[in-house]
């Protein structure tokens, strides 16, 4: 393998690229240096993977605390305790339905809507009426149909 060493990128470890790419070992104070340096580097990745997973787990806690079942039955013998209708159920005799001659009194409903207006109230009917060139319609020449109208207390 052979390393363009013209990088800028690179310029102040060109030698060891070139040493590399060679093929041949630099200098043993260098590797070591060199060695050093990676375990440190691992250490320190060891030590931040270790935190980045302490930190999901308290993450995973809270979010379990958030978002837990929020029931007040903790307890397995709590369980039981709103069962008294079972309990009461299985030495109870069985239910006996309504006898037939039990009767209901019948209502009625009142009517829904609005109340009719009083019919001795005074009423006025205005009809407007076209002119007669107005009557027929423009496009086809038929009579136009009158519109219904519906008073305030009459039902159409």
């Amino acid at each position: 393998m052979i390393f363009a060493c013209r990088s800028k990128r690179y310029a102040g470890q060109r030698h060891l690229l070139c040493r590399r790419a060679q093929g041949t070992s630099g200098d043993p104070r260098e590797h070591a240096a060199l060695q050093r340096g990676r375990d440190e580097l691992r250490g320190t990745l060891r030590l931040v993977t270790a935190e980045r997973d302490l930190a999901e787990e308290r993450l995973r806690a809270y979010r379990r605390e958030l978002f837990r079942a929020k029931s007040e039955a903790r307890d397995p013998d709590q369980l039981g305790l709103f069962n008294e209708a079972e309990a009461l159920a299985s030495n109870a005799l069985p239910a006996q339905e309504d006898t037939p001659d039990t009767k209901v009194a019948a209502h009625l409903r009142k009517k829904r809507g609005r109340k009719p207006l009083d019919p001795d109230l005074p009423r006025e009917i205005y009809r407007h009426e076209l002119p007669e060139a107005q009557r027929f319609r423009a496009n086809d020449g038929h009579p136009r149909v009158e519109l219904a109208w519906k008073s305030a207390n009459s039902s159409m």
